[in-house]
């Protein structure tokens, strides 16, 4: 687990710095910022307020990690809250997603290509019409075509 408080100075005698090290991740006052995921293309999952919100997943590049925030050149696809169904999907542009709205952030391979037609497949998943028909929603069992849990 990853105990080191990014916000103080970096203490070389502790132990959670000392593994951070072994495994190549710096400190705030090593590098400023820890920045693990710039320019990494991902899926994030954004959490929700009540139960009956809408599920909302961004999917595209991570420009700038910050302790309280990740800026991303992303597109958001809207769910229905209970049928799973595709309500909206934004246009590509650049937004700031704050880490406290965040739920889940899923590292995907670099040759996803983020920008492509999304469908929904004869499995009823929700992806991309990439090269790797790379998922952003699976579909539960039971649902109909178009619909995604």
């Amino acid at each position: 687990m990853f105990l080191t408080n990014f916000s103080q100075p970096a203490n070389h005698q502790d132990p959670a710095f000392e593994n951070c090290l072994k495994i190549g991740i710096t400190t705030t006052a090593e590098k400023g910022i820890n920045q693990m995921l710039n320019d990494k293309i991902v899926r994030v999952r954004m959490v929700k307020n009540y139960s009956t919100a809408h599920n909302h997943i961004a999917i595209g590049q991570i420009l700038e990690e910050t302790p309280t925030y990740i800026r991303m050149n992303c597109r958001i696809f809207h769910f229905a809250n209970r049928s799973g169904r595709l309500v909206g999907e934004s246009e590509i542009s650049v937004r700031i997603l704050p880490w406290l709205r965040i739920e889940v952030i899923a590292e995907l391979p670099s040759s996803t290509d983020w920008k492509k037609e999304a469908v929904f497949d004869r499995k009823n998943n929700f992806v991309l019409l990439d090269d790797n028909q790379t998922l952003i929603a699976r579909a539960s069992h039971g649902r109909q075509h178009g619909q995604i849990s």
